[in-house]
C-alpha cells in the first residue's frame, strides 16, 4: 500500500479501523525517505470516538486520514520538522515526545501554514 510504513501502525488506536489519504501517505513517504530511518508512528487515523477519548481537536486532520504524529524529541524532533516542510506538510505541532505534521489546506477556522506547540 505505501512504501515505508503498514496499515497496522497507521490504524485507529481505538478501533484499529484505517483511511488515511494517499496524498497525504505519499509525503509521509517522502519524509521517512529523506529521513533515511524508522519512524515510530504514535497516532495516525483515528475515529471520532477515539479522537474525543484522547482529546484531539473536533476538527482534527487525524479524522480525515491526513496527519500523524511521529515520536521524536530534541534534534530529531528538529529534523523532522524541517523534513516535513520541505515535503509540504502545512501543520506541524510541537509536543514534549513527538512531531505532529498534517497536510491540510487553509480553510476557515484551519489557517495553514502553521506551526504550534502542545
Amino acid at each position: 500500500m505505501w512504501e515505508n510504513f503498514t496499515e497496522s501502525e497507521m490504524a485507529c488506536k481505538g478501533t484499529g479501523y484505517c483511511e488515511m489519504d494517499d496524498g497525504f501517505m505519499k509525503k509521509m513517504d517522502q519524509v521517512r525517505f529523506l529521513y533515511g530511518k524508522p519512524m515510530i508512528v504514535t497516532s495516525g487515523f483515528r475515529s471520532q470516538s477515539h479522537n474525543e477519548a484522547v482529546g484531539g481537536a473536533e476538527r482534527s486532520p487525524h479524522l480525515e486520514g491526513r496527519a500523524a504524529d511521529i515520536a521524536a524529541s530534541g534534534a530529531e524532533a528538529y529534523r523532522l520538522i524541517k523534513l516535513a516542510q520541505e515535503v509540504g506538510m502545512t501543520g506541524i505541532g510541537l509536543g514534549k515526545n513527538f512531531v505532529h505534521m498534517d497536510d491540510c489546506e487553509d480553510s476557515p477556522g484551519r489557517n495553514r501554514p502553521t506551526v504550534w506547540g502542545y
